[in-house]
């Protein structure tokens, strides 16, 4: 059974998720604690602003292309893990989601039209993202209890920001652009802390460490990663298109086909590197946002990383079917073929990921038919991933 979270008018106790009473903050206090959120937020964007515009210059690039949508799933996964300040209700929820969600969307709207003017207005562009973030931090925490904390917590947090500052002092001193990028992981965890120690680190740590997905890997990493995945993705193409029948060889990372004019170039960019790390990130998300036993969580994790492989491999493959099919017994290339040919390569990437995720909740699927779950182990419904929270009750 579910009992809902009842309104709040001023200091006391409520049951958290696993049955805990907890204190939480004066009505009368709630609003600073607010204030004190979003100041933590503003601060750590005005001091690793240049780090941030610096890694925005990465999201031009295909691999990283997601990582402007990263913060703005990070404040879905905080919405969703907030502690309800009011009794929650399909309605209230509807609204609730509709305020919250407006500023980070149009964050998103401003990211993605004003970049695409490329040198146009670039100051507008990062300040009205910024500016959308902070008004979502608000909104979020406005409708968020705060939980009462002792002192010594939010010591600790203001300890872990300063050892941040001075890691980021060491490694700008060194350019070792990773680990100040990681600094500022460390620093966003040590200023929730400083506000609202230890209660409110737990419902906000795993949002804030998700925003790792939104820098670029390591450069050797990268290189590495590139270069493994480009020739595992070509090898194992090459090979189901022999079992298809198909006469393919493999030099390199080039795919020649008999039947093809020109041979099919497996690219850096089609080595499946954006596909893994896009993946990832959104399987990490559906896990956070999804009630089921620690180890289905477990599998879909660990199944991340091969459907995302095999799914840029069918891409390969389906891409190479497709060009055959356009290009017929035609002797000389027409106009409509290669247009045809743009196309299916430009779009196979965005069917891929429905592809990706279409496998993912498959074997979700097989593992709820294969555990019997708890009561409470049950996938959120839609009005869970708006925020709906509830907790067992007697």
């Amino acid at each position: 059974m579910a009992s809902t979270i009842s309104p709040i008018a001023s200091a006391g106790f409520r049951a958290d998720d696993d049955d805990e009473y907890i204190p939480t903050v004066p009505e009368s206090q709630q609003f600073g604690m607010v204030i004190g959120v979003v100041s933590a937020a503003a601060i750590l964007i005005a001091i690793y602003a240049n780090m941030l515009e610096t890694t925005s210059e990465f999201w031009d690039d295909d691999t990283y292309s997601h990582g402007w949508l990263i913060p703005l799933i990070g404040l879905f996964l905080m919405w969703n893990q907030r502690r309800a300040k009011y009794e929650v209700t399909p309605e209230r929820e509807k609204k609730n989601w509709m305020i919250v969600g407006t500023p980070f969307l149009a964050a998103g709207a401003c990211w993605f039209l004003l970049d695409s003017m490329e040198t146009t207005l670039p100051a507008a562009t990062w300040g009205l993202y910024a500016v959308g973030i902070l008004v979502s931090v608000g909104l979020i925490f406005y409708n968020h209890d705060f939980e009462v904390a002792p002192h010594w917590q939010r010591w600790v947090g203001v300890a872990a920001f300063v050892v941040a500052l001075v890691a980021r002092v060491f490694a700008s001193q060194y350019d070792m652009k990773p680990a100040d990028r990681l600094t500022f992981l460390v620093a966003a965890v040590g200023l929730f802390a400083a506000v609202g120690g230890f209660t409110l680190l737990k419902r906000t740590a795993v949002p804030l460490l998700f925003l790792v997905f939104m820098f670029p890997l390591p450069s050797k990493l990268e290189i590495w990663l590139l270069g493994t995945l480009q020739g595992f993705a070509a090898m194992v193409s090459t090979f189901i298109l022999q079992i298809l029948g198909i006469a393919a060889t493999l030099r390199g990372s080039t795919i020649t086909i008999n039947e093809l004019r020109m041979p099919l170039e497996v690219a850096e960019a089609c080595s499946g590197l954006r596909m893994l790390t896009i993946f990832s990130a959104m399987t990490i998300a559906l896990v956070l946002l999804i009630r089921r036993p620690w180890w289905d969580k477990l599998v879909l994790l660990l199944a991340a990383v091969p459907i995302a492989l095999a799914t840029n491999i069918i891409r390969i493959t389906v891409t190479a079917l497709l060009y055959l099919a356009v290009e017929g017994n035609t002797p000389e290339p027409t106009e409509f073929e290669e247009n045809m040919k743009h196309m299916i390569h430009d779009y196979a990437g965005f069917a891929m990921i429905i592809v990706a995720m279409g496998f993912l909740f498959l074997g979700l699927k097989i593992l709820e038919n294969l555990t019997l779950p708890d009561d409470d182990d049950e996938v959120s419904s839609g009005a869970s991933l708006l925020g709906t929270r509830a907790t067992s009750g007697a």
